[in-house]
């Protein structure tokens, strides 16, 4: 069953950056597809649209639960037509990365901290329905299930993407037909997806030393010092948490220790901006990205464009 969770992570929306879980295989940067020339500003500069998909801001979000939405949709009427539900849901709406208080949620770090010994989401909980589904089914079911969903394992297609190694996507199935549907090729879609969240990964590793969130930082560290808590950054917080849950376990102590950290590391973030001046940086760094890596995020950006428009037309014609 963990072929079927894997290749659900493109299928629903868990998070901005979930959607590296496809089959991949370690490479060096290879040189990007073919490219428009009229998908980009005649200065070379990066689109708007296109500095949003780089940074998973801006428009990005909404857009995203559009395209997750009507992807959801087409796959569940897909392997209904075959025989076999698929109770995913709605895709689930993003926070709005321009938004600290969206992006912190202290209610929600108060109710359950990071969410570690927490109940699932409600994004986990589609990705359940499907699995607890899927255990219902005969083995020879549950094959016929994964061919269905998936096609045959030897008819995937490979994708370079730079920076990320290659991933195999399928080219048959119902999860290719959605993706087809939408984006007109299952590579196309592989490449709108993987592609922009390597260059936000690299975007985020640059921005830690960028002048406006180094300085966020370092306001951020002194105030967690007050709290009583000594971290490099939020992500050496969680990181430290996670150890100790697999250490200890879920227990009363861990669960008062995990709330009282989150809830001070989401009140110090939003004292000292911590989460929009990452997002400053990372965008201000989308210029600075070199000239091949703009032309490609400034075409994939106008095929995501068509890809929006498509899945508006099937979220329409649902209702």
């Amino acid at each position: 069953m963990q072929r079927l969770a894997r290749s659900l992570c493109l299928a629903l929306v868990v998070a901005a950056g979930a959607v590296g879980c496809a089959d991949t295989q370690p490479a060096a940067p290879a040189a990007t597809q073919s490219r428009s020339p009229s998908t980009s500003p005649s200065d070379g500069r990066l689109s708007a649209p296109a500095v949003d998909l780089a940074t998973r801001s801006g428009s990005w979000p909404a857009t995203e639960r559009t395209i997750q939405s009507a992807l959801n949709r087409l796959t569940r009427r897909c392997m209904e037509e075959r025989g076999f539900s698929y109770p995913a849901g709605s895709a689930h709406r993003l926070p709005d990365p321009g938004d600290d208080a969206a992006v912190v949620n202290l209610p929600g770090r108060r109710e359950s901290g990071y969410s570690l010994a927490a109940e699932p989401d409600a994004a986990a909980r589609d990705t359940a329905a499907v699995d607890r589904y899927y255990a219902t089914l005969s083995t020879s079911d549950q094959r016929r299930f994964d061919l269905a969903l998936f096609g045959p394992d030897d008819r995937k297609a490979t994708v370079e993407i730079p920076g990320r190694g290659r991933f195999r996507v399928p080219r048959q199935g119902c999860e290719a037909d959605s993706r087809r549907r939408l984006a007109g090729d299952v590579t196309v879609w592989a490449r709108i997806a993987y592609t922009p969240e390597a260059v936000d990964i690299g975007l985020s590793d640059r921005s830690r030393t960028a002048p406006p969130y180094h300085a966020a930082l370092l306001q951020w560290r002194r105030c967690m010092a007050a709290s009583g808590h000594s971290y490099a950054d939020p992500e050496a917080a969680y990181r430290s948490l996670q150890e100790e849950l697999r250490r200890t376990g879920a227990t009363s102590a861990f669960r008062k220790r995990e709330t009282a950290v989150a809830v001070a590391d989401g009140a110090c973030a939003l004292r000292v901006g911590l989460p929009s001046a990452g997002l400053e940086a990372r965008r201000e760094l989308a210029a600075s990205l070199d000239e091949d890596v703009r032309r490609s995020l400034n075409e994939l950006a106008a095929l995501r464009a068509t890809v929006v428009a498509r899945a508006e037309e099937v979220d329409a014609g649902e209702e």
